[in-house]
């Protein structure tokens, strides 16, 4: 029987006792209340199963479904098998360490109504820690071009703020090859025949600890980064993969920074491979949202490569319009300025 719900939140699980609650309780007082809650448990080994089940008969009345799963799958497989069984509308995705903002599912839900063209839409995200205290905030690419450009590089959708079409689901599933960044995979899948979008509001805390999957797996997940920027690369450019650019860079925006400096021998040649290697790209892309975000990450990179300061200035001085360093520079004050103010 259909349901009459337009939006499935789907929530898996593995673990979560000490957070799974803050999640919950973040979805029960939305503002926009047509939904239902799709949990899947991936064989959580701790006290998830039973604080889910009397929080959920307790607080949302009907309105959810649990699976259970036999053994662990992974949340690729755990994602793919709670998608099918939804037929609402919208999907909605939120881990179980996040918590939605109170307006988050009317905002997304809203946006899609108006916005018939767009396929997804995300959000910024505020950053927190293990015990919820802000740490920073997101300032990802808002439309589709920048966001489509910005894929080359990195993933600039936050999984835990996604907001879709479920019809699009249907045709274009997670890869169950992928066990993390399945969602990078899926965007770049489908950019080129879907639109998307990000909101400039925070619409979610995304929790940064020890325990969360990309941290325990951060080895694996760069691995994985960097196949799926090359196919769509060479879908997209039909050229050769310049692979050791891409790795280079990948530590540069994964913000290893001390480490880059421990272990490169030579920064100098380094800084000027990263500039050889974003002149090519952009030529191909052709994207100022990249020069911004390319220069940003030079200018912190300065701030940690002690000796190298004038060197990285004359290349920057070099390479970017006055312009766009003018702006990049302005953009990282007020950042630090609003951080501040936040924490």
């Amino acid at each position: 029987m259909k349901n009459n719900h337009l939006i499935s939140v789907i929530l898996p699980i593995y673990n979560s006792e000490n957070y799974i609650l803050e999640c919950l309780e973040s979805i029960k007082i939305q503002t926009m209340q047509n939904f239902e809650v799709i949990l899947i448990d991936d064989k959580s080994t701790d006290k998830s199963s039973e604080i889910i089940n009397d929080y959920l008969k307790n607080n949302f009345y009907g309105k959810f479904k649990i699976i259970k799963n036999k053994s662990n799958i992974g949340i690729t497989r755990s994602l793919n098998k709670a998608f099918k069984i939804s037929d609402s509308k919208y999907i909605a995705r939120i881990d179980a360490d996040d918590i939605n903002k109170p307006d988050r599912f009317e905002i997304q839900f809203k946006y899609l109504e108006k916005y018939k063209d767009i396929a997804i839409v995300g959000s910024n995200v505020e950053y927190i820690d293990k015990d919820s205290k802000f740490i920073n905030h997101s300032d990802l690419p808002l439309n589709h071009i920048d966001i489509r450009s910005s894929l080359f590089l990195y993933n600039p959708m936050v999984h835990s703020s996604i907001f879709f079409r479920k019809k699009i689901f249907s045709k274009h599933p997670y890869n169950n090859k992928f066990i993390t960044s399945q969602d990078y995979e899926m965007y770049c899948r489908i950019i080129n025949s879907h639109k998307f979008a990000n909101i400039k509001k925070s619409l979610v805390k995304f929790r940064l600890h020890n325990q969360s999957i990309s941290s325990h797996k951060e080895k694996l997940q760069k691995k994985n980064s960097l196949f799926i920027q090359e196919q769509f690369y060479k879908n997209n450019f039909g050229n050769v993969f310049p692979s050791n650019s891409f790795k280079l860079f990948t530590n540069l925006f994964m913000s290893d920074y001390e480490e880059i400096i421990q272990n490169v021998r030579d920064l100098k040649k380094f800084f000027k491979d990263m500039l050889r290697f974003f002149i090519d790209l952009n030529k191909k892309i052709q994207n100022v949202q990249l020069e911004y975000f390319f220069l940003e990450r030079l200018l912190i990179f300065s701030i940690y490569a002690r000796g190298y300061k004038l060197f990285m200035l004359s290349l920057i001085l070099r390479h970017f319009r006055i312009k766009v360093l003018v702006s990049s520079i302005f953009n990282l004050f007020l950042k630090k300025a609003k951080n501040k103010f936040k924490s």
